[in-house]
């Protein structure tokens, strides 16, 4: 017996409305924390993708930062007189570096960009995959990417280090929150949870593939 069942974008878009308003948590490694709280979710199915689609609504608290730039480094530092030592991330895709660089010190005030540890508010445009949870027959988004960052107030230099701390943030919420629970009431589901085959996206669905027996 093989059979399929499919997941409306529509029952997608309530698991996540039921989560609704989310607060998320990036750590530094200073200890200061960026905290973003999703307000607002809008789910689409790309046509053509195998992704889901998820554009929020936002508000982030950010961390009192400062930012060296340009560089082979994007630096993120305590705003004096604090003592926590500073924070480094890996370099920004397609930033140069120069010896220059490398002496904070000499840096002129322009080459940096700070923020005061304000909130902004803004949205958030995320592409996600899909995986399946056997043991417990839930569905949950995974390999969050922001393909879209708008929040005010932010400097442009500043949007790649926020960005790569509010899409590790929006991860880990991905990652632990389902999606969808297969219902083991409904026998078509029920069988889906036990003899699992694949699950795809597309035509604005989530397709579960099962089946009993050898291949």
């Amino acid at each position: 017996m093989e059979g399929s069942i499919s997941i409306p974008q529509h029952a997608v878009q309530q698991a996540i409305n039921g989560w609704l308003p989310y607060t998320m948590e990036e750590e530094l490694p200073n200890g200061s924390n960026l905290t973003l709280r999703a307000v607002e979710a809008t789910v689409d199915f790309p046509e053509g993708q195998e992704v889901i689609g998820v554009d929020l609504v936002v508000q982030v608290d950010l961390p009192s930062m400062q930012f060296k730039l340009p560089g082979s480094e994007a630096k993120v530092a305590p705003k004096a007189p604090s003592m926590v030592p500073p924070v480094r991330f890996p370099p920004i895709p397609g930033a140069k570096s120069s010896p220059s660089d490398a002496q904070a010190s000499s840096d002129p005030p322009s080459s940096h960009v700070a923020l005061s540890g304000k909130t902004v508010s803004g949205r958030i445009d995320v592409e996600t995959g899909i995986r399946y949870e056997a043991d417990s027959g839930a569905f949950f988004c995974q390999n969050a990417r922001i393909r879209e960052l708008e929040l005010d107030d932010v400097p442009t230099d500043a949007h790649p280090v926020v960005k790569r701390l509010c899409e590790k943030a929006i991860d880990t919420f991905c990652r632990e929150t389902a999606v969808y629970q297969l219902n083991q009431e409904d026998q078509m589901q029920r069988l889906a949870q036990s003899h699992l085959r694949q699950v795809t996206i597309r035509g604005g669905e989530i397709i579960v593939q099962f089946g009993l027996g050898v291949e």
